[in-house]
Protein backbone atom coordinates (compact mmCIF):
# COMPACT_ATOMS: atom_id res chain seq x y z
CA UNK A 1 0.00 0.00 0.00
CA UNK A 2 2.84 2.40 0.85
CA UNK A 3 4.46 1.73 -2.52
CA UNK A 4 1.15 2.41 -4.28
CA UNK A 5 0.73 5.72 -2.47
CA UNK A 6 4.30 6.66 -3.33
CA UNK A 7 3.67 5.93 -7.02
CA UNK A 8 0.56 8.10 -6.94
CA UNK A 9 2.49 10.99 -5.39
CA UNK A 10 5.29 10.62 -7.94
CA UNK A 11 2.82 10.48 -10.83
CA UNK A 12 1.02 13.59 -9.54
CA UNK A 13 4.30 15.48 -9.20
CA UNK A 14 5.48 14.53 -12.70
CA UNK A 15 2.10 15.42 -14.18
CA UNK A 16 2.18 18.84 -12.46
CA UNK A 17 5.68 19.50 -13.79
CA UNK A 18 4.58 18.50 -17.28
CA UNK A 19 1.55 20.80 -17.15
CA UNK A 20 3.65 23.67 -15.81
CA UNK A 21 6.32 23.21 -18.50
CA UNK A 22 3.70 22.97 -21.24
CA UNK A 23 2.00 26.16 -20.08
CA UNK A 24 5.38 27.92 -19.91
CA UNK A 25 6.23 26.91 -23.48
CA UNK A 26 2.81 28.05 -24.67
CA UNK A 27 3.25 31.39 -22.91
CA UNK A 28 6.62 31.92 -24.57
CA UNK A 29 5.19 31.13 -28.04
CA UNK A 30 1.98 33.09 -27.56
CA UNK A 31 1.02 36.16 -29.57
CA UNK A 32 0.40 38.96 -27.10
CA UNK A 33 -2.22 41.52 -28.06
CA UNK A 34 -2.21 44.93 -26.40
CA UNK A 35 -4.10 48.17 -26.86
CA UNK A 36 -3.36 51.86 -26.89
CA UNK A 37 -5.47 54.97 -27.24
CA UNK A 38 -4.49 58.23 -28.94
CA UNK A 39 -6.29 61.47 -29.70
CA UNK A 40 -7.10 60.51 -33.32
CA UNK A 41 -7.21 56.71 -33.19
CA UNK A 42 -7.30 53.61 -30.98
CA UNK A 43 -4.71 50.89 -31.61
CA UNK A 44 -4.45 47.10 -31.29
CA UNK A 45 -0.96 45.55 -31.58
CA UNK A 46 -0.35 41.83 -32.13
CA UNK A 47 3.20 40.98 -30.99
CA UNK A 48 4.65 37.94 -32.72
CA UNK A 49 8.09 36.42 -32.12
CA UNK A 50 8.86 36.33 -35.85
CA UNK A 51 7.71 38.00 -39.08
CA UNK A 52 4.34 36.76 -40.34
CA UNK A 53 1.89 37.63 -43.08
CA UNK A 54 -1.82 38.12 -42.59
CA UNK A 55 -5.11 38.95 -44.27
CA UNK A 56 -7.88 41.16 -42.92
CA UNK A 57 -11.52 40.54 -43.77
CA UNK A 58 -14.96 41.56 -42.51
CA UNK A 59 -17.97 39.60 -41.31
CA UNK A 60 -21.21 40.45 -39.58
CA UNK A 61 -19.44 40.72 -36.20
CA UNK A 62 -16.58 42.98 -37.24
CA UNK A 63 -13.05 42.20 -38.47
CA UNK A 64 -11.22 38.90 -38.87
CA UNK A 65 -7.40 38.65 -38.79
CA UNK A 66 -6.05 35.48 -40.38
CA UNK A 67 -2.33 34.78 -39.95
CA UNK A 68 -0.17 32.34 -41.91
CA UNK A 69 1.20 30.61 -38.79
CA UNK A 70 -0.03 28.82 -35.68
CA UNK A 71 0.25 30.28 -32.17
CA UNK A 72 -1.84 30.70 -29.02
CA UNK A 73 -3.29 34.15 -28.31
CA UNK A 74 -2.71 35.97 -25.03
CA UNK A 75 -5.00 38.85 -24.06
CA UNK A 76 -3.57 39.41 -20.57
CA UNK A 77 -2.23 42.86 -21.49
CA UNK A 78 -5.35 43.86 -23.42
CA UNK A 79 -7.50 46.67 -21.98
CA UNK A 80 -10.60 47.55 -24.01
CA UNK A 81 -12.19 49.77 -21.38
CA UNK A 82 -11.19 52.99 -23.20
CA UNK A 83 -11.73 51.72 -26.77
CA UNK A 84 -15.34 52.24 -27.80
CA UNK A 85 -14.84 50.70 -31.26
CA UNK A 86 -13.94 47.19 -30.03
CA UNK A 87 -15.99 44.99 -27.72
CA UNK A 88 -13.84 41.83 -27.70
CA UNK A 89 -10.79 40.12 -29.23
CA UNK A 90 -10.69 36.33 -29.23
CA UNK A 91 -9.17 33.39 -31.07
CA UNK A 92 -11.61 31.39 -33.20
CA UNK A 93 -9.15 28.82 -34.63
CA UNK A 94 -8.13 25.45 -33.22
CA UNK A 95 -4.72 24.69 -31.69
CA UNK A 96 -3.21 23.09 -34.80
CA UNK A 97 -4.62 25.62 -37.26
CA UNK A 98 -3.29 28.98 -38.40
CA UNK A 99 -4.23 31.66 -35.90
CA UNK A 100 -7.53 33.38 -36.69
CA UNK A 101 -8.71 36.26 -34.48
CA UNK A 102 -12.24 37.65 -34.36
CA UNK A 103 -12.39 41.34 -33.46
CA UNK A 104 -15.93 42.34 -32.57
CA UNK A 105 -16.43 45.98 -33.48
CA UNK A 106 -19.07 48.67 -33.35
CA UNK A 107 -17.86 50.18 -36.66
CA UNK A 108 -17.67 47.96 -39.72
CA UNK A 109 -17.08 50.50 -42.46
CA UNK A 110 -13.71 50.07 -44.17
CA UNK A 111 -12.87 53.79 -43.95
CA UNK A 112 -12.88 53.60 -40.14
CA UNK A 113 -9.65 51.59 -39.76
CA UNK A 114 -6.17 51.01 -41.14
CA UNK A 115 -3.65 48.18 -40.70
CA UNK A 116 0.06 47.57 -41.33
CA UNK A 117 3.13 45.63 -40.15
CA UNK A 118 6.14 46.91 -38.19
CA UNK A 119 8.79 44.20 -37.94
CA UNK A 120 7.24 41.29 -36.00
CA UNK A 121 4.13 43.28 -35.06
CA UNK A 122 0.78 43.63 -36.82
CA UNK A 123 -0.98 46.93 -36.05
CA UNK A 124 -4.69 47.69 -36.42
CA UNK A 125 -5.88 51.28 -35.90
CA UNK A 126 -9.48 52.43 -35.46
CA UNK A 127 -9.68 56.03 -36.65
CA UNK A 128 -11.67 58.75 -34.94
CA UNK A 129 -11.49 61.27 -32.12
CA UNK A 130 -11.19 59.79 -28.65
CA UNK A 131 -12.68 61.75 -25.78
CA UNK A 132 -10.95 59.47 -23.25
CA UNK A 133 -7.53 60.89 -24.10
CA UNK A 134 -6.44 63.66 -21.77
CA UNK A 135 -3.58 66.00 -22.41
CA UNK A 136 -0.41 65.05 -20.63
CA UNK A 137 0.67 67.50 -17.99
CA UNK A 138 4.18 68.88 -18.48
CA UNK A 139 6.75 67.25 -16.24
CA UNK A 140 7.51 69.24 -13.09
CA UNK A 141 10.63 71.29 -13.22
CA UNK A 142 13.49 69.96 -11.20
CA UNK A 143 14.33 72.46 -8.46
CA UNK A 144 17.80 73.93 -8.75
CA UNK A 145 20.03 72.98 -5.89
CA UNK A 146 21.81 75.87 -4.18
CA UNK A 147 25.55 75.62 -4.77
CA UNK A 148 27.46 76.42 -1.57
CA UNK A 149 30.29 78.87 -1.67
CA UNK A 150 33.68 77.40 -2.37
CA UNK A 151 35.65 76.52 0.75
CA UNK A 152 39.45 76.47 0.92
CA UNK A 153 40.80 72.96 0.58
CA UNK A 154 42.37 71.52 3.74
CA UNK A 155 46.14 71.12 3.68
CA UNK A 156 47.36 67.76 2.41
CA UNK A 157 49.27 65.76 4.96
CA UNK A 158 52.69 64.46 3.97
CA UNK A 159 51.61 60.88 4.53
CA UNK A 160 48.71 61.25 2.08
CA UNK A 161 49.29 60.51 -1.57
CA UNK A 162 47.26 61.58 -4.53
CA UNK A 163 45.24 58.89 -6.24
CA UNK A 164 46.61 57.90 -9.63
CA UNK A 165 44.95 59.59 -12.54
CA UNK A 166 42.18 57.59 -14.21
CA UNK A 167 43.04 56.34 -17.68
CA UNK A 168 41.18 58.24 -20.42
CA UNK A 169 37.90 56.75 -21.58
CA UNK A 170 37.47 55.40 -25.10
CA UNK A 171 35.55 58.52 -26.07
CA UNK A 172 38.33 60.82 -24.78
CA UNK A 173 40.99 58.76 -26.53
CA UNK A 174 39.01 58.88 -29.78
CA UNK A 175 38.57 62.64 -29.58
CA UNK A 176 42.31 63.17 -28.92
CA UNK A 177 43.13 61.00 -31.91
CA UNK A 178 40.80 63.08 -34.10
CA UNK A 179 42.35 66.35 -32.88
CA UNK A 180 45.83 64.96 -33.56
CA UNK A 181 44.83 63.89 -37.06
CA UNK A 182 43.42 67.32 -37.88
CA UNK A 183 46.51 69.07 -36.52
CA UNK A 184 48.91 66.80 -38.41
CA UNK A 185 47.86 66.26 -42.07
CA UNK A 186 50.59 63.68 -42.51
CA UNK A 187 48.58 61.14 -40.49
CA UNK A 188 45.07 62.17 -41.56
CA UNK A 189 42.87 59.43 -42.92
CA UNK A 190 41.61 59.98 -46.46
CA UNK A 191 37.86 59.39 -46.66
CA UNK A 192 35.83 57.48 -49.21
CA UNK A 193 36.05 58.77 -52.80
CA UNK A 194 32.98 60.99 -52.61
CA UNK A 195 32.81 61.64 -48.88
CA UNK A 196 34.70 64.57 -47.29
CA UNK A 197 35.94 65.63 -50.71
CA UNK A 198 35.91 69.28 -49.64
CA UNK A 199 38.64 68.62 -47.07
CA UNK A 200 40.92 67.37 -49.86
CA UNK A 201 40.45 70.58 -51.85
CA UNK A 202 40.13 73.40 -49.35
CA UNK A 203 41.63 71.96 -46.15
CA UNK A 204 38.35 72.02 -44.24
CA UNK A 205 38.26 70.15 -40.94
CA UNK A 206 36.66 70.53 -37.54
CA UNK A 207 36.05 68.63 -34.31
CA UNK A 208 32.66 68.74 -32.63
CA UNK A 209 33.01 70.20 -29.14
CA UNK A 210 30.35 67.78 -27.88
CA UNK A 211 32.31 64.68 -28.84
CA UNK A 212 33.49 64.30 -25.24
CA UNK A 213 29.93 63.78 -24.00
CA UNK A 214 28.83 60.20 -23.47
CA UNK A 215 26.16 58.94 -25.87
CA UNK A 216 22.85 57.91 -24.25
CA UNK A 217 21.92 54.25 -23.95
CA UNK A 218 18.90 53.94 -26.22
CA UNK A 219 16.82 50.97 -27.36
CA UNK A 220 15.14 50.49 -30.76
CA UNK A 221 12.18 52.73 -31.63
CA UNK A 222 9.87 52.97 -34.64
CA UNK A 223 8.42 56.12 -36.20
CA UNK A 224 5.29 55.58 -38.29
CA UNK A 225 3.70 57.95 -40.79
CA UNK A 226 0.28 56.56 -41.70
CA UNK A 227 -2.14 58.46 -43.95
CA UNK A 228 -5.36 57.82 -45.83
CA UNK A 229 -3.84 59.03 -49.12
CA UNK A 230 -0.44 58.26 -50.64
CA UNK A 231 2.26 60.83 -49.97
CA UNK A 232 5.84 61.46 -51.10
CA UNK A 233 8.32 61.60 -48.23
CA UNK A 234 11.95 62.29 -47.38
CA UNK A 235 13.85 61.91 -44.11
CA UNK A 236 17.27 63.15 -43.08
CA UNK A 237 19.47 63.62 -40.04
CA UNK A 238 21.24 66.89 -39.25
CA UNK A 239 23.26 66.63 -36.08
CA UNK A 240 20.89 65.20 -33.49
CA UNK A 241 17.79 66.41 -35.38
CA UNK A 242 15.69 64.00 -37.41
CA UNK A 243 13.56 65.65 -40.11
CA UNK A 244 10.61 64.07 -41.92
CA UNK A 245 9.38 66.01 -44.96
CA UNK A 246 6.12 65.31 -46.83
CA UNK A 247 5.09 66.69 -50.22
CA UNK A 248 1.60 67.82 -49.14
CA UNK A 249 0.57 70.96 -47.23
CA UNK A 250 -2.53 69.47 -45.58
CA UNK A 251 -0.69 67.10 -43.22
CA UNK A 252 -1.62 67.90 -39.62
CA UNK A 253 -1.14 64.53 -37.91
CA UNK A 254 2.49 64.22 -36.71
CA UNK A 255 4.52 61.03 -37.08
CA UNK A 256 3.99 58.53 -34.27
CA UNK A 257 6.99 57.41 -32.17
CA UNK A 258 6.78 54.02 -30.46
CA UNK A 259 9.31 52.27 -28.26
CA UNK A 260 10.35 51.61 -24.66
CA UNK A 261 11.97 55.04 -24.08
CA UNK A 262 9.65 57.56 -25.72
CA UNK A 263 10.00 59.73 -22.62
CA UNK A 264 13.56 60.54 -23.77
CA UNK A 265 12.22 62.17 -26.96
CA UNK A 266 10.30 65.46 -27.16
CA UNK A 267 7.24 65.97 -29.36
CA UNK A 268 7.59 66.52 -33.10
CA UNK A 269 7.74 70.15 -34.25
CA UNK A 270 5.67 71.04 -37.32
CA UNK A 271 6.89 73.43 -40.03
CA UNK A 272 4.57 74.53 -42.82
CA UNK A 273 6.23 74.77 -46.24
CA UNK A 274 5.01 76.39 -49.47
CA UNK A 275 4.26 73.05 -51.11
CA UNK A 276 4.69 70.56 -48.27
CA UNK A 277 5.00 69.90 -44.55
CA UNK A 278 8.04 69.17 -42.38
CA UNK A 279 8.35 67.63 -38.91
CA UNK A 280 11.46 67.80 -36.76
CA UNK A 281 12.34 65.49 -33.85
CA UNK A 282 15.17 66.55 -31.56
CA UNK A 283 16.73 63.22 -30.62
CA UNK A 284 18.84 62.74 -27.47
CA UNK A 285 22.21 64.45 -27.76
CA UNK A 286 25.12 62.44 -29.16
CA UNK A 287 22.89 59.46 -29.87
CA UNK A 288 24.28 56.66 -32.01
CA UNK A 289 20.97 55.53 -33.49
CA UNK A 290 21.06 54.03 -36.96
CA UNK A 291 18.25 54.86 -39.35
CA UNK A 292 16.45 52.49 -41.69
CA UNK A 293 13.30 53.17 -43.71
CA UNK A 294 10.47 50.90 -44.83
CA UNK A 295 7.24 51.19 -46.77
CA UNK A 296 5.94 54.03 -48.90
CA UNK A 297 2.68 55.49 -50.15
CA UNK A 298 0.13 55.26 -47.33
CA UNK A 299 2.39 53.90 -44.59
CA UNK A 300 6.02 54.81 -43.93
CA UNK A 301 8.23 53.53 -41.12
CA UNK A 302 11.60 54.70 -39.79
CA UNK A 303 13.42 52.25 -37.54
CA UNK A 304 15.81 53.86 -35.02
CA UNK A 305 18.20 51.22 -33.71
CA UNK A 306 21.44 51.41 -31.70
CA UNK A 307 22.74 48.29 -33.44
CA UNK A 308 23.47 47.63 -37.08
CA UNK A 309 20.32 46.98 -39.10
CA UNK A 310 19.88 44.90 -42.23
CA UNK A 311 21.80 46.57 -45.03
CA UNK A 312 19.77 48.15 -47.81
CA UNK A 313 21.68 49.41 -50.83
CA UNK A 314 21.43 53.19 -51.31
CA UNK A 315 21.60 54.97 -54.65
CA UNK A 316 25.24 55.91 -55.39
CA UNK A 317 26.20 59.23 -57.06
CA UNK A 318 27.73 59.38 -60.52
CA UNK A 319 30.25 62.01 -61.71
CA UNK A 320 29.78 63.57 -65.13
CA UNK A 321 32.06 66.11 -66.81
CA UNK A 322 31.96 68.49 -69.74
CA UNK A 323 34.77 67.88 -72.23
CA UNK A 324 37.65 70.37 -72.05
CA UNK A 325 36.96 71.53 -68.48
CA UNK A 326 39.84 71.16 -66.02
CA UNK A 327 38.73 72.69 -62.69
CA UNK A 328 34.98 72.91 -63.05
CA UNK A 329 32.42 71.60 -65.49
CA UNK A 330 31.30 68.66 -63.35
CA UNK A 331 27.79 67.43 -62.59
CA UNK A 332 26.59 64.94 -59.98
CA UNK A 333 23.78 62.59 -60.99
CA UNK A 334 21.95 60.61 -58.31
CA UNK A 335 19.95 57.64 -59.68
CA UNK A 336 17.08 58.11 -57.22
CA UNK A 337 13.82 57.23 -58.93
CA UNK A 338 10.12 57.83 -58.19
CA UNK A 339 10.77 61.40 -57.02
CA UNK A 340 7.78 63.67 -56.39
CA UNK A 341 9.01 67.18 -55.44
CA UNK A 342 12.02 69.30 -54.53
CA UNK A 343 11.11 71.29 -51.42
CA UNK A 344 12.86 74.23 -49.74
CA UNK A 345 13.16 73.45 -46.03
CA UNK A 346 14.48 76.28 -43.79
CA UNK A 347 16.45 75.17 -40.73
CA UNK A 348 15.64 77.70 -37.96
CA UNK A 349 18.70 76.72 -35.91
CA UNK A 350 21.27 77.07 -38.71
CA UNK A 351 19.49 79.78 -40.69
CA UNK A 352 19.96 78.18 -44.12
CA UNK A 353 17.59 76.52 -46.59
CA UNK A 354 17.96 72.86 -47.52
CA UNK A 355 16.84 71.28 -50.79
CA UNK A 356 14.86 68.11 -50.05
CA UNK A 357 13.82 65.59 -52.70
CA UNK A 358 10.80 63.49 -51.73
CA UNK A 359 10.13 60.00 -53.14
CA UNK A 360 7.27 57.51 -53.36
CA UNK A 361 9.11 54.47 -51.92
CA UNK A 362 11.54 54.00 -49.02
CA UNK A 363 13.90 52.01 -51.27
CA UNK A 364 14.96 55.26 -52.98
CA UNK A 365 17.53 57.05 -50.79
CA UNK A 366 21.09 58.42 -50.82
CA UNK A 367 22.20 56.95 -47.47
CA UNK A 368 25.37 58.20 -45.78
CA UNK A 369 26.43 61.89 -45.80
CA UNK A 370 28.71 63.28 -48.52
CA UNK A 371 30.83 66.44 -48.60
CA UNK A 372 31.72 68.44 -51.74
CA UNK A 373 33.19 71.89 -52.39
CA UNK A 374 29.91 73.41 -53.59
CA UNK A 375 27.39 71.44 -51.52
CA UNK A 376 26.90 68.68 -48.96
CA UNK A 377 24.45 65.80 -48.87
CA UNK A 378 23.05 64.98 -45.44
CA UNK A 379 22.44 61.47 -44.15
CA UNK A 380 19.14 60.53 -45.78
CA UNK A 381 17.40 57.21 -45.06
CA UNK A 382 14.59 58.33 -47.42
CA UNK A 383 15.01 60.51 -50.50
CA UNK A 384 17.84 63.04 -50.89
CA UNK A 385 18.70 66.21 -48.93
CA UNK A 386 21.20 68.76 -50.24
CA UNK A 387 22.86 71.55 -48.24
CA UNK A 388 23.98 74.17 -50.81
CA UNK A 389 27.16 76.13 -50.03
CA UNK A 390 26.44 78.70 -52.72
CA UNK A 391 23.26 80.30 -54.04
CA UNK A 392 23.88 79.18 -57.62
CA UNK A 393 23.58 75.43 -56.97
CA UNK A 394 20.93 73.93 -59.25
CA UNK A 395 18.98 70.78 -58.35
CA UNK A 396 16.57 69.28 -60.85
CA UNK A 397 14.54 66.14 -61.30
CA UNK A 398 15.55 64.45 -64.53
CA UNK A 399 14.76 61.14 -66.13
CA UNK A 400 15.66 58.29 -63.74
CA UNK A 401 17.20 60.51 -61.09
CA UNK A 402 18.28 63.86 -59.67
CA UNK A 403 20.95 66.15 -61.15
CA UNK A 404 23.04 68.61 -59.10
CA UNK A 405 25.04 71.29 -60.93
CA UNK A 406 25.86 75.00 -61.19
CA UNK A 407 26.10 77.28 -64.27
CA UNK A 408 29.91 77.03 -64.51
CA UNK A 409 30.02 73.41 -63.37
CA UNK A 410 30.84 71.76 -60.04
CA UNK A 411 34.37 71.50 -58.67
CA UNK A 412 34.63 67.74 -58.17
CA UNK A 413 37.52 65.31 -58.56
CA UNK A 414 37.71 62.92 -61.47
CA UNK A 415 37.96 59.20 -60.85
CA UNK A 416 41.62 59.15 -61.92
CA UNK A 417 42.53 61.86 -59.41
CA UNK A 418 40.79 59.90 -56.64
CA UNK A 419 42.73 56.74 -57.48
CA UNK A 420 46.06 58.62 -57.49
CA UNK A 421 45.21 60.18 -54.10
CA UNK A 422 44.44 56.75 -52.68
CA UNK A 423 47.76 55.41 -54.05
CA UNK A 424 49.68 58.27 -52.40
CA UNK A 425 47.88 57.51 -49.12
CA UNK A 426 48.82 53.83 -49.32
CA UNK A 427 52.48 54.70 -49.99
CA UNK A 428 52.52 57.13 -47.03
CA UNK A 429 51.07 54.48 -44.73
CA UNK A 430 53.64 51.91 -45.93
CA UNK A 431 56.49 54.24 -45.03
Amino acid sequence: MAILNMNRVLFTALFSIFVFASSLVMAQDAVFVRSGIHSDYARLVFDWKKPVSYTLSQNDQGLVLTFNDTAPLSTEALDLSSITDVSSVQRVSNDNENLVVQIKTTKNEKSDYRHFKVGDRVVLDFLGKNENVTAKAPPPKTPQKEIPAAQPAPPVKKAEQKAPAKPPSKTEAASKAIVKAVANPAISVDAAPLRNEASDLDGAGRVDSDIMAEAPDLQPHVITVSLTEAVGLAAFRRGDDLWIVLDRVDINVPPQLEGPQTDKFPAFERFGLKTGTAYRLKMPKNNALRLKSEGGGLVWRLVLSPSKTDETSPALPERRFDSGSIVRGGTIFWPIQQTTKILDVPDPDIGDVLKVVTVRRASQFSGKPYEFVDFAVLESPVGLTVEPKTDIIEISRVQSGVEISRPDGLAISRSGDIQRRKMRKNVTEAE
